[in-house]
């Protein structure tokens, strides 16, 4: 990979991470070496539009001095050529990394965004630090919540987060990110970090994105499926209904794990 880069594009300077496993430590180690003012951070499985920078410099630009960071849209990418995704409920987005009910369809002041696809202020960093290695995927350890914590930690320093859904990644996804395995296991890893999460920084449920997200879930999601189930009997709708049964109490079977444990 390092050669290819290096021979495609001369002005790419490619830097090893040499110091530890982990997204968080290799995420460090690109600010440690960074150069410019504003740093963007993109996943190894994503491919950005043509005018991805642009967008960004384009809304620090309209305020600099106020914003910290900027996030934008995530769309998937799917590695197949058959409709075995169709029936994936975009509630559930959120689980593969991409934009999903509750991301805004135009440009205003946001809690956080996805880590795959955010530009931040390299001198937020000299103010909050920088991201927590403890925190992030870390080989076959999976316990996010970095982005999120360094999203919390720039609003806490007066800074805004900005949104724009001009800001766009394509994010590659294998059918197999949707098996039901693989969502109970993301969606167990998901409740622990927020737990732990929780113990590192003042995060607040009731009053973040998730609980929102429930809401949503509870009082829109379940009642629209239920009657379209109701109404005409599917396969589809019966498989969503299930899938979001499942990530919801996985989510919770990993936070009282993390909470038992701790006790």
């Amino acid at each position: 990979l390092y050669n290819m880069l290096v021979e495609r594009h001369k002005d790419i300077k490619v830097i090893l991470n040499s110091e530890q496993i982990g997204l968080s430590c290799t995420r460090n180690v690109g600010i440690n070496n960074a150069t410019g003012n504003i740093i963007a951070f993109i996943d190894d499985d994503a491919v950005p539009d043509n005018k991805w920078a642009e967008n960004i410099a384009r809304i620090f630009d309209s305020n600099y001095s106020e914003i910290g960071a900027v996030a934008g849209s995530l769309f998937p990418q799917w590695r197949t050529k058959n409709d075995s995704v169709v029936w994936f409920p975009k509630e559930l987005f959120w689980m593969i990394g991409c934009s999903y009910t509750m991301t805004p369809d135009h440009q205003c002041e946001v809690e956080r965004g996805f880590g795959s696809n955010m530009a931040i202020k390299k001198d937020i960093f000299d103010k909050v630090g920088l991201f927590n290695t403890e925190l992030g995927v870390k080989g076959k350890r999976w316990v996010g919540g970095e982005d999120t914590d360094m999203y919390l930690k720039i609003k806490s320093s007066g800074k805004k987060i900005m949104f724009s859904p001009n800001i766009i990644v394509f994010h590659k996804i294998n059918p197999s990110k949707i098996s039901f395995i693989n969502l109970i296991k993301r969606a167990f890893n998901g409740g622990f970090s927020i737990a732990m999460l929780k113990t590192i920084c003042k995060y607040e449920i009731k009053i973040s994105t998730e609980g929102d997200y429930f809401k949503k879930l509870f009082f829109e999601f379940y009642p629209s499926r239920l009657k379209s189930l109701v109404i005409n009997p599917s396969k589809s709708v019966l498989k969503q209904l299930t899938a979001v049964s499942v990530v919801i109490v996985s989510e919770g079977a990993g936070y009282l794990w993390y909470k038992i444990g701790k006790s």
